[in-house]
């Protein structure tokens, strides 16, 4: 029994190291592949040390049947992993020697070994503020603030301000769990970052998810001046679905019709980042397989 089980969870890490190739050329594999190829890049480190140790447990252990033990399947998943760390190694060089070594810090064991770290004590979190004031989770916002700001001395509407929407195909996901180790990190250089929901599909529909966005951003500018930040210099950012509609924000700012309620409310920004961003909401460059496009993008 031993042996099948050790035959399966090494098929299992092959599969989770070989699918962070991204070597996948239809659309509907690639989805397939989407969440294991998460885990073998992001988590490189930790299934090299997996894959490495159950390689010798198989060969080490006594009473194991030797035909079953797949040392080539577990030695090609390490080999993988060393090449993503690799690859993770020079893509932290080339973000150092193009951006401030103050953005992009020197890579830590600590930051390999724990890829999504706890919130650090340079940054103060205040959680579940009501933007809307109806009670509704997905009308919250959570709030990461440098600790320096606590500080009596500390300046008033000092500080940029990142306005981060998650993402989700507008139907999932929470700001509790998307991009934290950016919002720490942002926060710990002097930041003031807010992570906001927003309704979700298939409750809401279009323009909804737009709606509760601008809300959002009209409660960070009128409000974030009391909390250390700076109004006037506040970016929206957000990822995937969140990109979409940070964008949309970004470049309407004056449509009235999407502030029913708060008219009178300013939300202009100073910048947008979209990262991975769903753009093409007409399909017409087919990026999206049809019957994903209609199940996302169509019934919302």
């Amino acid at each position: 029994m031993a042996e099948w089980i050790f035959l399966g969870a090494s098929i299992v890490l092959a599969l989770i190291a070989l699918s962070s190739l991204s070597l996948a050329k239809g659309r509907i594999v690639a989805l397939l592949l989407y969440i294991p190829s998460v885990v073998g890049s992001e988590l490189c480190v930790q299934l090299a040390i997996v894959d490495g140790t159950l390689a010798v447990v198989g060969l080490k252990w006594p009473g194991l049947r030797k035909d079953l033990i797949p040392e080539g399947l577990l030695v090609t998943a390490v080999v993988v992993e060393l090449l993503q760390i690799a690859a993770s190694l020079r893509a932290t060089r080339t973000l150092r020697e193009q951006m401030s070594a103050k953005v992009i810090r020197p890579g830590k064991l600590r930051d390999l070994l724990v890829p999504y770290p706890f919130k650090p004590a340079t940054s103060q979190k205040i959680g579940d503020v009501d933007y809307w004031g109806d009670g509704n989770h997905n009308h919250t916002l959570d709030i990461y603030r440098p600790s320096w700001l606590n500080a009596a001395n500390a300046p008033l509407a000092s500080a940029p301000v990142l306005l981060y929407l998650h993402g989700g195909a507008w139907s999932f996901g929470d700001k509790r769990n998307q991009s934290l180790p950016l919002l720490h990190h942002l926060s710990s250089l002097g930041w003031l970052c807010i992570s906001a929901n927003y309704c979700l599909s298939p409750a809401a529909t279009h323009p909804d998810h737009l709606v509760d966005a601008k809300r959002a951003l009209s409660w960070v500018k009128e409000n974030v001046a009391k909390i250390g930040g700076d109004p006037d210099r506040v970016v929206i950012a957000g990822s995937s679905s969140g990109a979409q509609i940070a964008a949309t924000l970004a470049l309407i700012p004056s449509d009235i019709s999407l502030q029913p309620g708060f008219e009178e409310m300013d939300t202009t920004v100073a910048g947008c980042i979209c990262l991975h961003g769903l753009f093409d909401l007409t399909n017409r460059s087919r990026s999206i397989h049809p019957w994903l496009f209609r199940y996302f993008i169509e019934r919302r």
